[in-house]
């Protein structure tokens, strides 16, 4: 029992600093036109708001890794294990439900391809068009990944 309630100590406390980058996103996009996104001369700003979608992602997965290995017993391995991984969080295992819904996988994804191009391009690379449809979605994502990890938790307690 104690390793269930470690690991949703672990959960909890990762909630709590994923809501803060939740905040400091919503600050940022208070003074921005999500259509046109922030001005050339403000690049920082676009910047500081794909560094929020990069964190969340990071957040998230720092959950499933600790799932994976707790309750799973097993972490992906290979070129494609963060793939790997959000599937692995969509089944149903032995001893568990699945931990997320096919939707927000595939929203997941979404976030991760972003975090592929985050890590691997220069800022000056990033473009409104490509970050405005992860923008809309992203306090729905972060709300309902939320809630389908607390609702798991709840199950397996």
């Amino acid at each position: 029992m104690s390793e269930i309630k470690n690991l949703e100590d672990f959960i909890e406390n990762n909630f709590r600093k994923l809501d803060a980058e939740l905040v400091k996103f919503e600050e940022l996009m208070e003074e921005i036109d999500i259509e046109t996104g922030p001005p050339a001369k403000e690049w920082y700003k676009k910047e500081a708001i794909a560094n929020r979608l990069y964190d969340f992602y990071m957040g998230v997965e720092r959950i499933f890794k600790r799932i994976a290995q707790k309750l799973d017993q097993k972490l992906p391995q290979g070129a494609n294990w963060h793939k790997d991984l959000l599937q692995q969080m969509n089944q149903e295992k032995e001893s568990r439900d699945p931990v997320i819904s096919q939707k927000l996988r595939r929203d997941l994804l979404e976030l991760l391809a972003f975090r592929h191009v985050w890590v691997n391009a220069y800022g000056i690379e990033l473009t409104w068009k490509k970050m405005k449809y992860l923008v809309r979605k992203f306090e729905d994502v972060h709300d309902r990944t939320k809630k389908e990890i607390h609702t798991f938790i709840s199950k397996i307690k």
